[in-house]
């Protein structure tokens, strides 16, 4: 199970900054979210890529009492690494507001998540917090849905940080 998750909201203007909710709802998967701490941040701006492992998370589930995810390890780059990465493949138009992905193994990795994972969100709304009605489904299918960059701590899943892209 998620014990507890923290989930930070990154967004263009600040907002309220404390909402707390304590659930207990089974998602897609199998897997369970008890205690969810919902904290919007602004965006900062970016020009170089977030410390981490980047990837696309596929899957979310628990077995027992230890959740996982399933990722596809990807880099992420900018700058005069993602022209250089997109030249050397033909694909200098595909570097679109600075930034190219590059997937050349789509292996996925089953990973195991900390109790206290820490999730923060990009929340690109006009200022109201996007979080305040999230359920457990709403997070799965945000998790399920970016690029995300991913911290480990004695091999296990310590922080998911989901990568803005305009």
């Amino acid at each position: 199970m998620l014990g507890g998750i923290l989930i930070l909201l990154t967004g263009c203007r600040f907002t309220e900054d404390k909402n707390t909710a304590v659930k207990k709802n089974k998602v897609k998967d199998t897997a369970v979210i008890e205690k969810k701490i919902i904290q919007s941040v602004p965006v900062t701006p970016q020009s170089v890529p977030y410390p981490g492992q980047y990837c696309f998370i596929k899957k979310i589930y628990t077995k027992g009492d230890t959740s996982y995810i399933e990722a596809d390890y990807i880099q992420f780059l900018m700058g005069d690494e993602a022209i250089a990465a997109a030249t050397k493949k033909g694909e200098q138009d595909m570097v679109q507001d600075d930034y190219y992905v590059v997937n050349d193994n789509t292996k996925l990795r089953k990973l195991a998540l900390s109790k206290n994972v820490v999730i923060t969100l990009t929340d690109t709304s006009d200022g109201k917090p996007s979080s305040a009605g999230m359920n457990d489904s709403t997070l799965q299918k945000k998790l399920l849905s970016g690029i995300f960059v991913i911290r480990f701590e004695n091999s296990l899943v310590t922080g998911i940080r989901e990568q803005f892209v305009p």
